[in-house]
């Protein structure tokens, strides 16, 4: 190698050596500065002399064209304490785009994607403590348009919080995020659904939320949710109380329900966005839930509770609800009661329980439209055996809160019900035979009124002396559970009886027991137990033939007249 060479390979290494120092030193003292100053005052718009935010580091590649940020750490101030209510933690942006040539054209910054890895934040559950609004004193100095077709967050985890540093309505949850064609004008208002996004997707793990009642927890495994198209699926989906059914109760110290609740997965279909603080919906599907409620009737019932029916929640409800559609698929339901004065306990339950809730709204406009009805449809399994369908229809403008109710239950052996009869009350059911019921009622908020037609064959009832705790029972009970109440209806001189619903409503009490102690009466008059509604009588083939024959009609050829 000559002198020449050597003298040009030492310049030119010297001078690229020159550029990296310089690069290297314009990097981190201008572009890091630079960047602080800019995303700080854009964050300064929403949250004005509130924000506390910096960066580590900043990487450049020029001929890869990447760029990366690591550390980002910022503050969200309390405007009054001054102490922090909200951060955020960044381990890692990455952005990278095609050309130079067409990163910056008609002020617009073009970037082909931005990934966001170990995103942490921790906020208050309540939107409104981080009064984002817009302050005209913190306009940015600069205009740009930033047009990224590709964005996604992962390995990341967001914290709510109720209060500070209470477990009590607390959401934990891990998440990712994917969305596309992305279009932000900082002299504009941001507006994802007027071409501001292309396409989102948000992906939830692990999702634990303790109520802020401190009594109940939420539990999702995971969540797919896609905004713009207005779809979610949840999965493996599980409410429960915090405490046992013991403690819950103790603590409570007055009688309220232990719910437990799962679900397979929960599903949303048109779902609207588009309007603040509202929910809207085309389609709820809930399939292959269970419910479990258990109550504890050692604990009273306080005077001053009062439980709204249904529509009149929906009503009472801050935020526009629509909800076109409610599916459920294949739910379990059970109920479980601990009688006053007693440890064990009688079971009610339900399998197969497929049903339908049409038109949940409190808007004017869809009530109207919707002709103001909501509409049950239900069909169950009792116990797993007899057929059980309902039709319940509530009137949606009605100031009396007026609905109506229809029926029925197949053929199924009464036994079944010892189940729940034996160890809450002390009578057993010897045997018997429920071979259809049909039952029409209505109502309003408070009363309901209707009929029942039960027919049933060899019932038999056994009332014990004593209980299976050893309390005496009164030997009379029995006597009158086998001769007062009647085996058979129709009875065998041919007579139905009708039974007849009537029931008070006990506010302190859900919609669902107003609905069960309606049906409970009606099963009480026609065993005789309350008056009936009515006492009809069945004509045999018979006794029907010798009615027409009276009037002339159908005589026999050979009867002499």
């Amino acid at each position: 190698m000559n002198n020449k060479t050597q003298w040009f390979l030492g310049i030119l290494f010297g001078f690229i050596l020159l550029i990296f120092l310089s690069w290297q030193l314009v990097k981190n003292l201008k572009i890091k500065k630079y960047v602080e100053n800019t995303i700080q005052s854009e964050l300064n718009k929403f949250w004005p002399e509130r924000i506390d935010f910096e960066i580590d580091k900043i990487n450049f590649n020029f001929f890869s064209k990447k760029a990366s940020v690591s550390d980002i750490n910022f503050l969200i101030l309390d405007g009054q304490e001054g102490d922090s209510l909200a951060s955020v933690s960044i381990g890692k942006i990455t952005v990278d785009w095609e050309s130079y040539k067409n990163f910056f054209s008609n002020d617009t910054i073009k970037i082909i994607s931005v990934n966001l890895d170990r995103v942490v934040s921790n906020g208050p559950f309540d939107f409104e403590k981080l009064n984002t609004q817009t302050s005209d004193t913190t306009k940015s100095g600069s205009k740009f348009k930033i047009q990224v077709n590709e964005i996604t967050i992962s390995n990341s985890e967001m914290r709510f919080y109720e209060q500070k540093p209470e477990q009590k309505g607390q959401l934990f949850t891990k998440y990712k995020v994917h969305v596309k064609d992305v279009f932000y004008d900082n002299e504009k208002d941001f507006k994802p659904l007027e071409k501001g996004i292309g396409e989102a997707y948000v992906y939830l793990d692990e999702t634990d939320y303790y109520l802020p009642d401190g009594f109940h927890r939420l539990q999702i495994a995971e969540s797919n949710f896609e905004p713009l198209s207005g779809k979610l699926t949840i999965k493996n989906v599980l409410f429960q109380p915090i405490y046992d059914w013991v403690k819950f109760a103790s603590l409570k110290e007055v009688l309220s329900n232990h719910i437990t609740f799962k679900a397979d997965s929960i599903s949303l279909k048109g779902m609207d966005i588009s309007l603040e603080k509202s929910f809207l919906g085309e389609e709820i599907r809930v399939y292959q839930p269970s419910l479990t409620v258990m109550r504890d009737k050692n604990y009273i019932l306080p005077d001053d509770r009062f439980v709204p029916i249904f529509v009149d929640k929906i009503e009472q409800m801050e935020m526009p609800v629509f909800i076109r559609k409610v599916l459920v698929e294949n739910m379990y339901l059970e109920y479980v009661e601990k009688p006053d004065g007693k440890q064990k306990t009688g079971k009610i339950y339900f399998t197969e329980l497929n049903g339908t809730i049409d038109n949940i709204t409190n808007i004017a406009d869809s009530v109207t439209k919707l002709e103001a009805s909501l509409n049950i449809n239900a069909s169950t399994k009792v116990f797993g055996q007899g057929l059980l369908t309902a039709e319940i229809t509530y009137g949606l403008q009605t100031k009396n809160g007026a609905f109506g109710a229809k029926g029925s239950l197949k053929t199924m052996g009464l036994i079944h019900f010892n189940e729940f009869l034996d160890d809450v009350f002390p009578v057993k059911i010897k045997e018997g035979q429920a071979d259809v019921v049909y039952f029409n009622f209505g109502g309003t908020r408070t009363q309901s009124s209707g009929e029942m037609r039960f027919k049933y064959s060899n019932l038999k009832i056994e009332v014990d002396t004593k209980d299976k705790e050893n309390n005496l029972q009164d030997n009379a009970l029995s006597f009158l559970a086998n001769i007062a109440l009647a085996q058979n209806n129709p009875r065998p001189n041919g007579k139905f009886r009708v039974g007849k619903i009537e029931f008070e409503r006990d506010t302190r009490k859900s919609m669902f027991n107003f609905w069960a102690a309606s049906v409970v009466s009606g099963f009480k008059s026609t065993l005789g137990a309350t008056p009936p509604a009515a006492i009809e009588k069945e004509f045999t083939e018979k006794e029907d033939e010798n009615f027409w024959q009276k009037l002339g009609f159908g005589k026999n050829k050979d009867q002499k007249q």
